[in-house]
């Protein structure tokens, strides 16, 4: 019979929580190379791997010699990044380890410009309007109107918060006629006077459930066009794909809404990325910590691998089931998340980024970059998306005021001179 290598840990069984049972892992002495491993095929696997060739990178190494829980593949492309910070005298400092961010990051960048000031942005619903793009991003809540028909077939306008942070797509205008009434007079001589107004809407679909909204065009706040490629806007915002497949490299970038790193780390939400390529690799958790946390082990790290053979003898591990929860509901979540380079490279040089003169110098105040506290690899919550940036006072103002008005419309009417439809 082959020899095999034991991990031993005790924990408590689902049998009998109140006592410690004697668990053994038992490792097959056959070594591997990561790229073995296949989804459908032999993932997920318990697995523990070694440094035999001393070349495991300090973020790979704390990993090493335990049990650990191989869940899936993934093969994306994925950008090499620093964080970009202000420094006092006025400049910019790239600092910190390397950041990696995965084509498939799910979050709303803009282009830095060579000034550093914010990129530009729609102020109005009416401006966004006038370039009519197929989609559209917020950044600031919106108000708007959802037209319903109750079971009597008659037409409803109910209002609906659209968040920031939402994505939507555009149709067409439509121009309402809105009719009013009121009272006038006193006593026994009191009128009814009626008044007509026209009001003109941006027709949209929400992403969330699909349903159709009416935005007013006077509708103050931060818009932003979703980019389209061979469609020129002056007010972009890119997803991580479209930066790398779209831009020339290396570029500055700010993220305006998305979810913050999944370790702590310098994070202001300014990067400039200086390179992309395509990684393969195996997403992994611990699975003999009090809380395992998940990590990344890139297909051609050069270690030596072995499989247990005695999974079925510990499925009952309190921290085991444990990783695998969290392999079942985060590993795709996490995989999608910006990380650390796993060299933990903190000796990179500082470098220094000058800004080009600003043509408006107010904007410098929207310039003050944080160290943001962030970090929960644990994954006890689902991460969370983030809004960068603090509401102005325009989208305040806009956000108190309701779209529907104290009267019934008359008429609704579409522009068909302005529709993507």
């Amino acid at each position: 019979m082959a020899s095999s290598v034991d991990t031993t840990v005790s924990g408590n069984s689902d049998s009998d929580p109140n006592e410690d049972k004697l668990v053994k892992f038992q490792f097959a002495e056959e070594e591997y190379k990561l790229d073995i491993f296949e989804n459908d095929k032999n993932l997920p696997s318990v697995v523990r791997f070694e440094d035999k060739a001393g070349e495991l990178v300090p973020g790979l190494k704390i990993y090493a010699k335990a049990p650990a829980l191989f869940y899936t593949k993934v093969k994306k492309k994925q950008a090499s990044a620093r964080t970009i910070c202000k420094d006092k005298t006025g400049g910019y400092l790239e600092v910190g380890q390397t950041i990696y961010i995965p084509e498939d990051y799910e979050g709303m960048f803009e282009e830095v410009p060579s000034d550093f000031s914010r990129a530009p942005c729609y102020r109005t619903i009416g401006q966004l309007a006038e370039s009519l793009p197929k989609k559209f991003f917020t950044r600031s809540n919106i108000k708007a109107i959802r037209v319903s028909t109750n079971d009597d077939g008659e037409q409803q306008y109910l209002e609906r918060n659209i968040p920031a942070g939402s994505v939507l797509t555009t149709h067409s205008i439509f121009t309402a006629k809105w009719q009013t009434e009121a009272q006038t007079g006193i006593f026994k001589k009191k009128h009814t006077q009626f008044t007509t107004y026209e009001v003109k809407y941006l027709k949209c679909i929400t992403s969330t459930d699909h349903k159709e909204v009416l935005i007013p065009l006077e509708h103050k706040g931060k818009f932003n066009a979703l980019f389209e490629p061979g469609k020129y806007d002056d007010h972009p915002v890119y997803s991580m794909k479209d930066i790398l497949s779209e831009l020339t490299l290396p570029v500055k970038v700010r993220l305006l809404y998305g979810k913050a790193p999944s370790v702590p780390c310098i994070f202001t939400g300014m990067f400039i990325i200086h390179s992309a390529a395509v990684e393969e690799s195996i997403i992994a958790s611990t699975i003999l910590n009090k809380r395992n946390i998940l990590f990344e082990m890139p297909v051609n790290t050069n270690c030596c691998v072995r499989t247990a053979s005695n999974v079925d003898e510990c499925s009952d591990l309190d921290t085991y089931k444990d990783g695998v929860r969290l392999c079942t509901k985060y590993s795709h979540v996490y995989s999608t998340m910006i990380k650390l380079s796993p060299k933990m490279d903190t000796n990179l040089a500082v470098i220094k980024h000058m800004p080009t003169s600003r043509t408006d110098k107010k904007v410098e105040s929207h310039n003050d970059l944080k160290e943001l506290d962030i970090g929960n690899i644990s994954f006890n919550d689902a991460p969370q998306d983030q809004l960068m940036e603090s509401p102005d006072s325009d989208s305040l103002r806009s956000d108190d005021q309701s779209p529907i008005s104290n009267g019934y419309i008359l008429t609704l009417t579409e522009d068909i001179s302005q529709s993507l439809a």
